[in-house]
């Protein structure tokens, strides 16, 4: 599964802690490639490349480089869409289920 924190960290594994899991893995922007990178989030060397802001019906943007997380056509990949980061074009994203915070 994959989940957007609080903090801003978007990842993949298991669900049950915020803690960073064995299992979990964070989405990185390295700044350098067009290709996000999923890494074990402890050993990301600048933690702000894990970090990304998003807004229900808007864009996710990397902390770190500013660049957005999008979807391109691609004949070689899987469903024929890629996963890419690059300069913001519009693209806009929505986040199904949402577990919310209790009062405190």
């Amino acid at each position: 599964l994959v989940r957007y924190s609080a903090e801003g960290l978007l990842q993949l594994g298991p669900l049950g802690s915020t803690a960073f899991l064995p299992d979990s893995k964070c989405l990185v922007d390295d700044g350098r490639t067009r290709v996000p990178a999923l890494k074990k989030c402890e050993d990301v060397a600048r933690p702000a490349q894990r970090l990304w802001d998003f807004t229900q019906s808007g864009p996710i943007v990397s902390r770190d480089t500013g660049r957005c997380l999008e979807v391109e056509m691609s004949k070689d990949a899987n469903f024929g869409l890629r996963l890419v980061v690059q300069r913001c074009s519009g693209q806009k994203w929505t986040i199904r289920n949402w577990i919310k915070r209790g009062r405190q």
